[in-house]
């Protein structure tokens, strides 16, 4: 009897053993099955998977994820899989997962201008995959372009919540929907262009805030290079931010990415640009602001934004040793109702500019600017003053760019002027005392005999507070906005002292 019993026993064992390793051989068969196949348009690879059942977690070696026929995009070591629902996956077709864990990916995603990728659509196998977190760990991520690299990111984290992937969500531009994430990116760097590069310290994105540090838009050449690399006039911009924070930013990918953000501030930028003068034009017509944030590609809408304590610099070289410069320091300036694409339609309101700053450091200005995105006509208005204006201030720019040299004092300045993508008009005010110029000859030296003539002329005290009529200043549309700008004061300073 009891070796009857032990044999029943025994057999028993045997067949809770079979049954077990029968049942883990049968969903790692499966799962091999589903994971080797239509994911994301692709396929994943893996060099052995393991299950444990008693423990409901798996792990993946050796994975990669890559395009039908392409290269790999995606590698890591391992996978860490836990809370497997094993009873989903065989009666439902559904792999429901508690929390998956990646550390150190690799992810090298290749293109090839020459080669043009075919989009390939592939169904799934399995009805959904459900995760309930995803966290990805040390990341890193290039981008290469024909042996070029376009982009590299040294540490990438990643925590998403409630993930889902499914046969209606495998269609969309995102391919999955999730509640909740928090992604992280340590020193990116961007090729952006033949001149500019991009870096970046950090970068945070959760469902509500996007902080970018460190920002650094930096030119690959000199100023004296720099023009070997360029077939007509451009800028060369150098520009460091130290904070940029984007709150409870929302954004959707349908037929048109949308992007809507309440508030932007940006705190201590450095913005300096360079053009060198002396090469070719170029003669493209250029759009105003309002005809650029119209014709944008995707729908954005930026309730307001506030710039803090930056500094700005413009740069002019207009002959071998002529360099024109203006600065502009403590810049705070808010934007309100910055709309573009889609987004202009139905808004009656209009975009603005608010500008405060102290001009080299001494003079305080400030500058107002408004447009309405939807106006065709591109209207605008754009108003300003300026207080305490010394000859040495200005110098910098006059001297190079008008061949004068001012002496004395602008105590202050006073404009407004309406225009349109033609012509503009407005008004202007300077009060000024022992103001007189100095015409300079080629080398610098002063013309005595064009200076004295030019003083005949200006008259220099002028302590009224009449305004001078403006009218008649046609738009340059090969320049920008502010050469538009600049032709307005040009005419009404000339009006202001003949």
């Amino acid at each position: 009897m009891a070796s009857k019993t032990l044999k029943y026993i025994i057999l028993g064992i045997l067949l809770v053993g079979v049954g077990y390793y029968g049942t883990q051989w049968y969903i790692e068969f499966r799962l091999k099955q589903h994971l080797s196949e239509g994911l994301l348009g692709g396929e994943l690879v893996f060099s052995k998977l393991d299950i444990n059942l008693w423990q409901r977690a798996g792990r993946l070696e050796k994975v990669s994820w890559h395009r039908t026929k392409g290269e790999s995009i995606f590698e890591v070591d391992q996978i860490e899989v836990k809370g497997v629902q094993l009873l989903q996956l065989v009666f439902k077709d559904q792999l429901a997962i508690s929390e998956i864990e990646i550390e150190q990916p690799k992810i090298i995603w290749v293109s090839n201008k020459s080669i043009p990728e075919k989009k390939t659509e592939k169904e799934m196998k399995i009805n959904a995959i459900t995760v309930e977190k995803v966290h990805l760990r040390k990341g890193n991520f290039k981008w290469m372009e024909q042996d070029r690299l376009k982009a590299e990111v040294e540490q990438i984290n990643l925590s998403v919540h409630n993930v889902v992937l499914n046969h209606k969500t495998v269609k969309k531009a995102i391919p999955v929907e999730y509640d909740s994430y928090r992604f992280e990116l340590l020193d990116l760097f961007l090729n952006v262009n033949n001149l500019q590069d991009l870096k970046l310290k950090e970068l945070v994105l959760d469902d509500s805030l996007l902080e970018a540090n460190d920002l650094i838009y930096t030119p690959k050449y000199s100023k004296r290079e720099y023009v070997n690399h360029i077939p007509y006039e451009k800028d060369l911009i150098n520009l460091k931010i130290d904070r940029v924070a984007c709150e409870e930013l929302k954004y959707s990918i349908d037929q048109i990415f949308s992007l809507y953000i309440p508030s932007v501030d940006i705190h201590e930028g450095d913005l300096q640009i360079y053009r060198d003068k002396t090469i070719k034009d170029d003669v493209r017509q250029k759009k105003l602001y309002s005809q650029m944030l119209r014709e944008l590609p995707f729908s954005l809408k930026i309730d307001t934004v506030a710039i803090h304590d930056t500094f700005l610099k413009y740069q002019e070289k207009l002959g071998e040793n002529e360099v024109g410069e203006v600065s502009f320091e403590n810049v705070n300036a808010a934007i309100g109702h910055l709309i573009g694409g889609q987004a202009r339609y139905n808004s009656k309101k209009e975009t603005t500019l608010d500008l405060k700053a102290d001009f080299t450091g001494i003079s305080k200005l400030d500058f107002e600017y408004s447009f309405r995105v939807a106006d065709s006509t591109d209207a605008f208005q754009f108003k300003g003053s300026a207080w305490e204006v010394e000859d040495h201030q200005v110098n910098k720019f006059f001297i190079p760019a008008l061949g004068v040299q001012a002496n004395g004092s602008i105590d202050a300045l006073y404009y407004n002027f309406s225009g349109d993508q033609n012509k503009a008009s407005g008004e202007m005010i300077m009060v000024y005392d022992e103001l007189k110029f100095e015409v300079l000859k080629e080398n610098g030296q002063k013309k005595k005999i064009m200076s004295w003539l030019a003083n005949i002329v200006v008259d220099s005290k002028n302590k009224t507070r009449k305004p001078v009529e403006v009218t008649g200043v046609k738009r340059d549309k090969t320049k920008s906005f502010w050469n538009y700008y600049w032709r307005c004061l040009q005419k009404g300073l000339k009006k202001e002292l003949l």
